[in-house]
């Protein structure tokens, strides 16, 4: 476990083999389509986000993945607000090119459907792959931090910690993101977000 400046909170090598593997299995069965942008039906757009994307409503996996995201946001002491999870999304990232461009999971509440009234709070990563599955990949987050001479400027961070299989990853949904290109192979994870009421 560790945390870092607040801007994420994860376990390195987490979960065993037995539910990555169970994970990839239901995931594939669903069926994954390429990944759209925007919340609700969005559009697909790859010069911003080539995936494919299917979603997981498992109580099991809820309930193993909620523990996580209480101890991330004690812990970290961003203690925000959180109701309960949206659908899963398994995603696979394949080479060549697959990638998701810079973006934040944070948005406007929802204005209709289940989570109607919600808003996105925790996002949570699980690396389902191996390193040696792929190349490329990388998950980075920006955000803004001191430099050398005490100005303030944009930094990015390069999570190589998290790309051991089983890694779980919990993060503020407004902290910007992104995965690099995938140049070999296919990299698998699971994301979920977390929602509860607009901040006040």
């Amino acid at each position: 476990m560790k945390n870092n400046d607040n801007i994420h909170y994860f376990w390195k090598a987490e979960l065993p083999d037995l539910i990555c593997d169970a994970i990839i299995k239901e995931g594939e069965s669903l069926n994954p389509k390429d990944a759209v942008i925007g919340m609700g039906k969005g559009s697909v757009n790859t010069e911003i986000r080539k995936s494919k994307t299917s979603w997981i409503e498992k109580n099991w996996l809820f309930k193993l993945l909620w523990e996580y995201v209480i101890e991330a946001n004690l812990k970290s002491n961003w203690n925000y607000h959180i109701d309960r999870f949206e659908a899963l999304q398994y995603t696979t990232y394949e080479a060549p090119g697959s990638h998701y461009d810079w973006h934040i999971d944070h948005t406007e509440p929802y204005t209709g459907g289940p989570h109607k009234g919600l808003m996105r709070k925790v996002s949570v990563t699980v690396q389902l792959s191996s390193p040696e599955d792929y190349e490329g990949g990388g998950f980075e987050q920006m955000y803004l931090g001191k430099s050398s001479d005490g100005s303030v400027d944009k930094q990015i961070s390069s999570l190589d910690a998290i790309t051991s299989r089983g890694s779980i990853l919990v993060f503020p949904g407004h902290v910007y993101h992104r995965v690099l290109p995938v140049s070999k192979g296919t990299r698998r994870s699971l994301v979920a977000w977390a929602v509860g009421k607009p901040y006040v």
